[in-house]
């Protein structure tokens, strides 16, 4: 056993350590919208980079196979699962169709059951091969037209996750930047380390569930730490958005960093106020709103513009 095979495996168990926590946590965080989908992400990633690992070790022919079939209890899912958690976490309202929700389990179901009969059919694996690389003998398995029709599937949710999850990114005002790079980040990287697996820079070596894994930690440190998935932006986009009246968020020094579109129309601020004293972006401010009450109604164009203008920042 070489010294890649150990730091292999020893990255997959302590991925699967990880994603067990990752999971545990979101179990606990229940009223944080994807919680539920996102634990059941992390447990699968979890089986997949531990059955990974055991591939990795084993030697045996048909051990390494019964494994790898095993190790679909985690991949089969990933797609959905991954989907899932950006679309609740997003408030996508097909979420909430049982039919619909039970007809994307399908391909993941009819995966686990042609990858665990192979043997009788050869559909999902074609061929099963040995051979010796310079790391140690690997299983080369030639994937069968199910095993196409499954990884365009999956990749394809994950691609509208990841999209579902980035669409929102443009709502993030500059206090949120820390956020905003870490949801990137996370998005990114397992399609990073599946790309290394296929352009075999690690030869035999599948790192996409460390990668998951990562991105995992990522979005758990930002929904329990950091509040990733709080107000901004789906909350602001549903409620504050919607709102006739213009809202202008101000932080203790009194500069823009945040408005709403009804805001935009009643003062002319645009994206490249953010940042800046209220008083220089709005001339009338100082005429129009006293420092004393936190609400304060202004006429103009039709419409109530409120702020927040002492204090730590607020949103009212």
């Amino acid at each position: 056993m070489t010294w890649q095979t150990v730091v292999h495996a020893a990255a997959l168990f302590a991925s699967a350590g990880l994603s067990l926590w990752a999971a545990v946590i979101a179990r606990t965080r229940r009223s944080v919208p994807g919680s539920a989908a996102f634990s059941w992400l992390m447990l699968a990633v979890s089986i997949w980079s531990f059955a990974s690992a055991m591939h990795t070790l084993v030697s045996d022919r048909d051990a390494r196979i019964l494994i790898a079939k095993f190790q679909y209890v985690g991949v089969a899912p990933i797609g959905v699962l991954w989907l899932l958690f950006a679309s609740e976490y997003s408030r996508m309202a097909w979420t909430a169709d049982r039919m619909l929700r039970s007809i994307v389990w399908i391909v993941p179901a009819i995966t686990f059951a042609l990858a665990l009969t192979n043997e009788q059919h050869w559909f999902y694996w074609s061929a099963i091969d040995e051979v010796r690389t310079a790391v140690g003998t690997r299983l080369i398995y030639t994937g069968g037209p199910w095993y196409w029709i499954n990884a365009v599937y999956s990749y394809s949710l994950v691609l509208i996750g990841t999209l579902i999850l980035v669409r929102g990114l443009r709502r993030f005002p500059p206090p949120y930047r820390r956020q905003t790079t870490m949801i990137i980040i996370g998005a990114i990287v397992p399609w990073a380390g599946n790309l290394l697996y296929l352009a075999g820079v690690f030869p035999g070596f599948d790192f996409t569930p460390v990668a998951f894994t990562v991105s995992g930690a990522l979005f758990t440190l930002g929904i329990y730490r950091y509040r990733l998935f709080g107000l901004v932006p789906v909350a602001r986009e549903m409620v504050v958005d919607s709102l006739d009246d213009g809202v202008l968020v101000l932080d203790a020094q009194r500069r823009i960093v945040d408005f709403n579109a009804a805001a935009e129309r009643y003062t002319g601020i645009s994206a490249t106020s953010l940042g800046r004293p209220v008083e220089e972006v709005v001339a009338w401010w100082n005429e129009a709103v006293t420092p004393g009450p936190p609400r304060a109604d202004v006429a103009r164009g039709g419409g109530d513009t409120r702020a927040t203008t002492e204090g730590q920042p607020a949103l009212v």
